[in-house]
């Protein structure tokens, strides 16, 4: 799910203050400081020598008074040398003090101060209990404190909606909330994250919500009932053991769910037709939690307002009374099925 990135805006580029007796050479050694790194890494001076350089020598007096001493040897012209040295994660400053001596019998010194930060591992998580696409919000943590999330959310059509959120008052540990507005209507394809440290350093969170209609056989309902027989339960069983399967290939960062559409016919009052479905569909889902289904279920009847088969007001038609089994990580779209979901 992440991945590790970082910037560059701790590689600063500086030019060595020689003592009088090399300032000629000024333009032959110049240095750069590479202090910003991720834990694990290690800060450092890095050489960019233009002449041929016999030795080089680097002192370090940290902030708190340890001193550290970096020393190389034959150093060629437009190789660059990295110095580095033993920080721990925080930020630190520095007094350093530069000393070189070219193969020309040319000596130099230069005294410089700078901060150096070694940024604590910053590492997400996501916590799959409090996320929904269908609410527009993921939720986040990290283990440490975090600057701002950058997201982008990418539906059918297009972008959906991108933007930063200032999380810098949020401590570690604590909730990172990404929210996001518009797409009403329209699936979710793609969520991408970027959570950045105070030192510019970022987690990526990519995220894919899915939705898969689970194929099935018809349950047949008592006329004008929610009730059905041995017969019919059958075909759920057989149902419920493709929808343990489907769980388990489609492994996700979210939390799979279960939505379970009712259909009618034309046949009766479309109020009622409304009803009718919505309890059928309450006892399919209430027949698979019985069964041990465990993911989230929810159900909802759209009567006769999305017909398979267009007819006539009063049609006795078989194919209109169908159900719908969604599997996904977001609320399915079309169709009619968009809101107004019953959890059960």
């Amino acid at each position: 799910m992440n991945n590790v990135g970082r910037t560059l805006a701790g590689l600063v580029v500086v030019g060595v203050v020689l003592g009088a007796a090399a300032m000629v050479h000024a333009q032959d050694l110049q240095y750069k400081l590479r202090n910003r790194v991720p834990a694990g890494e290690k800060p450092a001076v890095v050489l960019m020598p233009g002449e041929p350089i016999k030795s080089v020598t680097l002192t370090l007096e940290r902030s708190d008074g340890k001193v550290q001493t970096v020393k190389k040897a034959n150093l060629k012209p437009g190789k660059e040398v990295d110095l580095t040295w033993v920080q721990p994660e925080g930020s630190w400053s520095y007094v350093a003090t530069l000393t070189f001596e070219s193969k020309a019998g040319v000596a130099g010194e230069a005294r410089f101060k700078f901060e150096a930060v070694v940024a604590t591992a910053v590492k997400v998580g996501l916590d799959k209990s409090r996320s929904s696409v269908d609410d527009k919000l993921i939720v986040l943590t990290a283990n440490a404190r975090v600057e701002r999330a950058e997201y982008e959310v990418l539906g059918e059509q297009g972008v959906i909606d991108s933007g930063t959120h200032d999380l810098s008052a949020v401590a570690a540990g604590e909730a990172l909330r990404i929210t996001w507005s518009g797409g009403d209507g329209q699936a979710v394809e793609k969520i991408n994250i970027k959570v950045f440290d105070p030192a510019g350093y970022w987690s990526a969170v990519e995220l894919v919500p899915f939705t898969v209609d689970i194929p099935h056989d018809e349950v047949e309902f008592d006329t004008g009932k929610s009730t059905f027989g041995p017969s019919e339960a059958a075909k759920l069983d057989k149902t419920y053991t493709l929808l343990l399967a489907e769980i388990g290939e489609h492994g996700s960062d979210l939390e799979i769910q279960l939505y379970i559409a009712g259909y009618t016919d034309t046949v009766g009052a479309a109020s009622g037709n409304v009803a009718l479905s919505n309890a059928r569909a309450r006892a399919i889902a209430a027949y698979f939690r019985r069964k041990g289904l465990k993911i989230p279920i929810y159900f909802k009847g759209f009567g006769e307002s999305v017909l398979a088969v267009p007819t006539a007001d009063n049609v006795d038609e078989p194919r209109n009374r169908r159900a719908l089994y969604i599997l996904g990580n977001q609320a399915p779209t079309g169709g009619g099925a968009a809101g107004g979901w019953q959890r059960l």
